[in-house]
């Protein structure tokens, strides 16, 4: 409620809650919100991007389109005109693609559907900052040529009592297999069908028995949703020599990706046996030249995967998705070699019998058909680790003044395919900088990291005082080199040297100058957890499911810590670029918030500067005081207090004061004009402005100034008594 001196004075609170689902769920970083429209200057520091889809699924067709947008905003919650957005996607095209936004903050990217179902993992980073979506792409219809129908045994006696299982496959035409769920309804043209139908598909496959009838017969098997899918099954009616059954196995029914250090092929063992159960004999077709079996794959991930084999002039004959091969047995029996490629998923191998005892050439339902049991391709380790935090919605209070921010860690293999689910991330948090530099220079199989320092500080014997007590680097602080690969960006401290050389606990791996680095802690009172698989909170650790894991930094909230890190950079990749607005540390550059995470197998590790910072919750409160008034004219002066939510103050946020409007008689003059002050709070979440009217004003004239800070806006207007 506003105060009254000398006329009156009423206040307007239009705080606008940043899509919160509660009181306390949403955030202001350094005063600031989205969904601004006034586009600032190109020149100024990113503080935050967000992503949103145009649909949530779409057809894995090839063709189908979806709109992905990125929005960047500063310290202040404005939107930037004029800065680069990169966009990456693990599934769809183009793979990566770079977007200048509009004047509104905006960068839009088109993604085109690929062939190949599953979850895209959508990433767009600028300035240092990413944010992710995600966007399924779905299985079509079940196709008749890319699925099978097959019986194994294919053939058994007519006894009224032997059982065969019939094993359907159902892949769309893109050889994607189809969702769980799909109701199959199988028939026969001979036999009982002991399966209640419809099954429901599970990996594309549904199961069921068939009883053989008393009497010899072949049976057509159909798909009653699938018209044209059709398979064999014959009772008693194979003679001997002829194919009837088909053993398919494989050496490992689990394999990775290619060329990521790990088991990336198998063999494929086939024997072709006779109703008695014999291998069959090649030499009675009196034709060496004679292919005998047709090898293809039913469904694949079509990451360039291939099988091999040899065909009848002993030639090493090769198969992608879409292309068969025919090779021929000896004895009855072959070894293909299945080779991965870049995709992970599921692949189904489809082998048929080609010709009879004598070498002539099965035709329709005469022919035997197998399937290869399902292999898993499975993606490699970590190798990319991209680290997100959102906009709105990311900060929780815990009570007690701790608030808790949750981020993501988005971890793909070398071929920008999720990880497998239960891999572990470790992660690691610095809030207080002791040393940086940009020269830092490292070599392969040292311990030393040279640099030194920046503006003749931060050098790696300074300190930096934290709760009232000088601190420099000591055993076990962090090394961080922001624009470095990999291999060489997260150390432990050993020992400080000198004040230009710092020995780490391992060797870096490679020769590298002009680095970027840091050295470190977290000294505020924050700590930084995963979740494991059950989604308990695990310290410094988490999993990834669905190749996403959670991150979560936990803060104290209080004035002297509130906005840590929440200031900016020009170049996040520098930490010597970081904003000299926070005066509360001593040393302005040292109050950064860095998150690390890495492998557990240090196959890949990531860092994130001012992503994760110490974010206040919005709405944020604007409390303004008018200190005097002069009823014919003079100068007002302002003190606007701003807190966020929970009443803690906002130190160095930014506030803006304008005339909003003036209502005055005829015969009145009155003009008046803001000078503003410092355009930000102080350290204790305090600004001023001064408002002077000019000219002669009328009983009853009022004018209204507008207070902003963030996305709060508080309204003050003062009548002439």
């Amino acid at each position: 409620m506003g105060k009254i001196l000398k006329g009156f004075i009423t206040l307007t609170l239009l705080g606008l809650l940043l899509s919160c689902n509660g009181d306390d769920d949403a955030f202001i970083q350094g005063g600031s919100g989205s969904g601004t429209t006034a586009a600032a200057a190109n020149n100024a520091l990113v503080s935050g991007i967000t992503v949103i889809t145009g649909a949530d699924t779409l057809a894995a067709d090839g063709n189908s389109t979806v709109l992905v947008r990125a929005t960047v905003v500063d310290l202040d919650g404005a939107a930037i005109s004029n800065v680069s957005v990169d966009f990456t996607t693990s599934l769809g095209s183009p793979t990566n693609s770079t977007i200048v936004t509009d004047g509104n903050g905006l960068a839009d990217f088109i993604l085109t559907a690929p062939e190949t179902s599953g979850t895209a993992q959508i990433v767009a980073t600028t300035g240092g900052f990413s944010a992710s979506a995600t966007i399924q792409f779905l299985a079509g219809v079940a196709s008749a040529g890319n699925s099978s129908i097959t019986a194994s045994p294919a053939t058994l006696a007519a006894d009224g009592a032997s059982e065969s299982t019939v094993t359907v496959t159902l892949a769309d035409a893109n050889g994607n297999l189809v969702a769980d769920g799909t109701e199959v309804t199988l028939t026969t043209t001979d036999g009982t069908i002991t399966t209640a139908s419809p099954v429901t598909t599970t990996s594309g496959r549904a199961t069921f028995t068939v009883v053989a009838p008393s009497s010899a017969a072949t049976a057509t098997l159909a798909i009653s949703e699938v018209p044209g899918l059709t398979g064999s099954l014959f009772f008693g009616s194979q003679a001997t020599g002829d194919p009837a059954n088909i053993q398919v196995t494989a050496g490992a029914t689990s394999i990775f990706v290619q060329d990521v250090g790990k088991t990336a092929n198998t063999t494929i063992s086939i024997q072709v046996l006779d109703a008695a159960g014999e291998a069959i004999d090649e030499t009675l077709y009196g034709d060496t030249s004679l292919n005998n079996v047709q090898i293809e794959f039913l469904s694949a991930p079509n990451g360039e995967e291939f099988i091999s084999g040899t065909d009848a002039a002993g030639n090493i004959v090769t198969a992608k998705a879409g292309e068969n091969i025919s090779i021929r047995t000896v004895n009855g029996s072959a070894t293909l070699n299945l080779q991965s490629g870049t995709l992970p998923g599921v692949l189904e191998i489809r082998v048929t019998a080609l010709l009879d005892k004598d070498g002539n050439l099965l035709l329709g339902n005469e022919q035997i058909v197998a399937a290869l049991p399902q292999i898993v391709i499975a993606s490699g380790p970590p190798h990319t680790i991209v680290l997100t935090s959102p906009v709105v919605d990311s900060i929780t209070n815990l009570g007690g003044g701790v608030y808790r921010r949750i981020g993501t860690a988005i971890v793909t293999d070398r071929w920008g395919n999720t990880v497998p689910d239960g891999t572990a991330i470790s992660f690691g948090l610095v809030d207080s900088v002791i040393a940086m530099g940009n020269d830092g220079v490292v070599a392969s199989g040292s311990a030393t990291l040279t640099g030194s320092g920046y503006l003749g500080d931060f050098q790696f014997d300074d300190t930096i005082v934290r709760n009232g007590t000088s601190r420099g680097v000591q055993l076990n602080d962090r090394m961080l080199i922001l624009n470095s690969a990999f291999a060489n960006k997260s150390r432990f401290v050993s020992s400080v040297a000198s004040s230009t050389t710092l020995d780490v606990q391992s060797n870096f791996a490679s020769n590298e100058n002009g680095l970027n680095y840091l050295v470190g802690s977290s000294l505020v009172g924050a700590s930084i957890s995963g979740e494991d698989e059950s989604g308990n909170l695990t310290n410094g650790l988490g999993t990834t499911k669905d190749g996403l894991a959670t991150v979560r930094v936990t803060y104290p909230a209080n004035i002297s810590t509130i906005l840590t890190g929440c200031y900016g950079y020009s170049d996040s990749t520098d930490p010597t670029t970081y904003s000299t607005l926070d005066t509360r540390y001593g040393k302005e550059e040292s109050a950064q918030v860095i998150v690390v995470a890495s492998a557990t197998d240090s196959s890949a590790t990531t860092t994130s500067a001012g992503q994760f910072c110490y974010g206040a919750i919005a709405p944020s409160i604007i409390d303004p005081t008018p200190d005097s008034w002069a009823a014919a004219g003079g100068t007002v002066s302002f003190s606007v207090f701003v807190t966020d939510a929970n009443e803690i103050p906002l130190p160095f946020t930014s506030v803006s004061a304008s005339v909003s409007s003036i209502e005055r008689d005829a015969a009145s003059t009155l003009t008046a004009s803001v000078t503003a002050g410092p355009g930000r709070t102080n350290a204790s979440g305090i600004t001023t402005f001064d408002v002077t009217l000019a000219g002669t004003g009328v009983s009853g004239d009022t004018v209204t100034i507008q207070i902003g800070s963030g996305e709060t806006t508080v309204d003050v207007t003062v009548g002439v008594p």
